[in-house]
């Protein structure tokens, strides 16, 4: 009797493991198919999610070039755009601190979200519209906003442009681009230039300036075209007392092709003519050489005489009334020059203009020609 209740109680135990081990096998199974199914789930969820939102990108108070200040927060600005939508995230532009866009600041935006859109697609990019600020008198002021639809940026972006107020200082300009050296697009600005505005000789050479610079944009600034593409662009306006003309590309810049396009002995023999000395020659001053050359960089004989054709004009305009006068503004790279004509006393010593250099800690990554003309 004793030896049947062992072998019972024996025989209970194992059925109690076995149970026990059958259980343990189910909650790891359905532990594994919980998980499974939890994956699944939250893949199924990644698909459907919605992209990551946006970068959310400040344009600076001041799009502009010329002042120091301007230059460092336009260029960082540009930057980071390039950076960020080189990202498939995208970036959205705020113009909610903006409140003046200068010429020069204006083409270079437009040129680097051009190469964007090139490059990416309409899509990477998008823009608010800038909000409506009050001017000294209390009218709504949507300058800015003017400014950005004149020069085409809401068009490039696919983005409705909205009917506001005309302004003068806006509608006086004209914006247009192309990717070959045909001057035809370019003419069709300069044609509205009128012709009572600058003698007729000036008016030739400033063609001819523009031509090289557009020709330099597409035959040295761009040396692989499959990746940057030889666009650029061009702005021009008129008003009572200023002409202005201005040409941007975003090659490899004026510093890095003229070594490369000029020989050593003619770049030697600008260097000691203007006295640089042997010091390392900055972007500025490899700018300054450059409007010295007398013939073009290609050696082509219908492409003028090279960066010559960009001074010309301006020493050959008359000193204004006021004494002031006309200039020319070269960015290339982290390099600046401006050239005014000489004052009274400088022009009585036989020297007609005043070269003034000048590099930034940052690079625009292009090249920006720049004419204005007091008529």
């Amino acid at each position: 009797m004793k030896k049947n209740t062992e072998f019972s109680l024996l025989r209970q135990e194992i059925i109690s493991r076995k149970r026990r081990k059958r259980a343990k096998k189910a909650k790891v199974k359905a532990r594994a198919r919980a998980r499974a199914k939890a994956a699944g789930k939250q893949g199924r969820q990644a698909k459907r999610a919605k992209p990551t939102a946006r970068k959310c990108l400040v344009a600076p108070p001041v799009i502009d070039l010329y002042r120091e200040e301007n230059y460092s927060r336009l260029t960082d600005f540009l930057a980071d755009l390039k950076k960020f939508c080189s990202s498939r995230r995208g970036v959205k532009i705020s113009f909610r601190n903006t409140t003046k866009i200068t010429a020069s600041g204006g083409i270079i935006l437009l040129a680097n979200v051009s190469r964007i859109v090139a490059q990416h697609g309409a899509g990477r990019v998008t823009a608010d519209y800038p909000p409506s600020r009050k001017d000294k008198h209390g009218s709504p002021n949507r300058i800015v906003e003017a400014v950005l639809n004149r020069i085409g940026f809401f068009e490039l972006l696919g983005k409705h442009e909205r009917a506001i107020n005309n302004y003068a200082n806006v509608t006086c300009w004209g914006a247009v681009s192309g990717e070959t050296a045909d001057l035809s697009k370019s003419g069709q600005l300069i044609e509205r230039i009128p012709t009572e505005t600058i003698n007729n000789p000036e008016l030739r050479n400033l063609v001819r300036g523009v031509g090289e610079a557009i020709s330099n944009a597409v035959d040295h600034a761009y040396p692989d075209t499959e990746v940057n593409g030889d666009r650029w662009w061009m702005f021009t306006a008129t008003n009572d007392t200023h002409l202005t003309v201005i040409v941007c590309d975003l090659g490899v810049g004026i510093p890095c092709t003229l070594p490369f396009t000029q020989e050593p002995s003619v770049l030697n023999s600008i260097k000691v003519f203007l006295g640089l000395g042997e010091s390392p020659m900055k972007d500025g001053n490899l700018i300054q050489i450059s409007t010295y050359i007398k013939q073009s960089r290609t050696k082509a004989s219908h492409r003028g005489k090279g960066g010559q054709d960009m001074r010309t004009i301006i020493e050959r305009l008359a000193e204004d009334e006021k004494g002031m006068a006309s200039g020319l503004n070269i960015f290339s790279n982290c390099g600046r020059l401006r050239i005014t004509k000489s004052k009274k006393a400088d022009a009585a010593a036989g020297k007609k203009t005043m070269d003034i250099t000048s590099d930034h800690k940052t690079s625009i990554l292009g090249t920006i020609v720049e004419w204005n003309i007091r008529i």
